[in-house]
């Protein structure tokens, strides 16, 4: 487990991927609830309400932001090697969309139309960048067999074990697939 959440080497499929995901996320919202009634924060009702329990939550949620953030590389990066791309990429990313917002706040000081244009454009072009590559790591099948970054492991992309033989009591002298829906055409790789 420590490795699945930690680690930056190896590879995970889409199902580990998304539970991973999942899990921090309602880790995250369960842990800042906690801490909101702990420290006697009452629900916001207007948006400098909201600002102000943001503002006072963002020291006592820190480490869990930092620690939320390590888990969702470690992981992200596992499965970019999945699909045979390099952890690194997802950095690429978060630099593109740091460029772009700073692009973007400095066309919206400089009121400059044509600078504007530009930034917005490129706005669009991270944004759908980030969501192709989500895409990709969310529904596409990682690499078959062997890859720069490792072996699949022992499980297959759903997350099923390997299928076991087991013989039919039948009289027949065939066998039949327990196990991972694969066998029958369903999850496999391409």
């Amino acid at each position: 487990m420590f490795d699945l959440l930690f680690s930056f080497k190896g590879r995970i499929g889409r199902l580990a991927y998304f539970g991973v995901l999942l899990g921090s996320t309602i880790f995250s919202f369960v842990v800042a609830l906690v801490v909101a009634s702990v420290e006697g924060f009452p629900i916001p009702s207007t948006p400098a309400e909201y600002q102000a329990a943001m503002e006072a939550m963002a020291l006592p949620l820190a480490p869990l932001r930092l620690l939320t953030m390590w888990i969702t590389l470690a992981v992200g990066a596992k499965r970019l090697h999945d699909l045979g791309r390099s952890g690194w990429l997802q950095l690429w990313i978060f630099l593109a969309l740091i460029v772009a917002v700073a692009s973007a706040v400095a066309a919206r000081a400089a009121q400059s139309s044509p600078f504007m244009i530009l930034t917005g454009l490129l706005c669009i072009a991270v944004g759908l960048y980030t969501i192709w590559i989500s895409i990709k790591m969310l529904f596409f099948p990682g690499d078959e067999g062997a890859n720069d970054y490792g072996s699949p492991g022992d499980e297959d992309d759903e997350g099923f074990a390997p299928t076991a033989r087991v013989p039919r009591v039948a009289p027949a002298a065939s066998t039949v697939h327990i196990g991972a829906p694969a066998q029958v055409g369903f999850g496999r790789r391409r």
